[in-house]
């Protein structure tokens, strides 16, 4: 391994343990109880971006969908199990986080974020700029594991071993040497064998065969 796959390998694994400690830590934080659960519900409300009559059953999957969505992709990208599809998940997870927080901000609202509960490191509430600078580091750690995948520790690469990836070559393409090609062996000949003489070809003369007369 060179050493720069060593440092790739490090830079992955240290991405993918990142991302999987805060999205566990946050569903963690919001399966806890149901206390927790109705509390993120209403943080839901808070924001007033659906409408409380109309689209109240919105909040209630809400409420259970986003904390289990996360465990589970935090599950997938902390074995390294289909990383990329976890992190989509997430990328498209953390957009709509981004817009709704932006969408505060333009309203000038004082709401409080409840992604991680009664935990807000290290933004404090109520809900401001720092928020989406948060945001904006978990969407560029998805978007790594979304390009990179999970790397040469993870299950997805001992589930596809034959796509040919040069982290799994135990040596490089170029550093192998190129064998020689077969060289062709003559053929023996047998000494007590008579050698077949061919026949000229077609409008020569042989040194045996007498010209033909000329009739000019």
């Amino acid at each position: 391994m060179t050493t720069g796959q060593r440092i790739d390998l490090i830079i992955t694994l240290f991405v993918r343990l990142f991302i999987a400690g805060v999205f566990g830590f946050a569903a963690f934080m919001k399966l806890k109880s149901n206390d927790a659960t109705q509390a993120f519900a209403e943080s839901i409300r808070s924001f007033k971006i659906l409408s409380p009559i109309d689209h109240e059953h919105l909040v209630v999957v809400s409420s259970f969908a986003v904390p289990w969505a996360e465990a589970i992709c935090a599950a997938l990208i902390l074995i390294g199990l289909w990383t990329r599809a976890a992190a989509f998940v997430m990328l498209g997870a953390v957009g709509v986080f981004i817009a709704a927080i932006a969408s505060v901000i333009a309203r000038d609202m004082n709401v409080s974020c409840g992604c991680f509960g009664e935990f807000n490191f290290p933004c404090d509430n109520p809900i401001g700029t720092c928020h989406l600078w948060r945001n904006g580091v978990l969407a560029a750690g998805c978007l790594f594991l979304l390009i990179r995948g999970g790397g040469r520790l993870s299950f997805d690469r001992l589930l596809a071993p034959s796509k040919g990836d040069p982290d799994l070559d135990p040596e490089p393409a170029s550093t192998l040497r190129a064998k020689p090609a077969p060289t062709a062996r003559p053929a023996s000949v047998d000494p007590d064998r008579p050698i077949a003489l061919s026949s000229p070809p077609t409008g020569e003369m042989s040194a045996d065969q007498p010209p033909k007369p000329r009739w000019d």
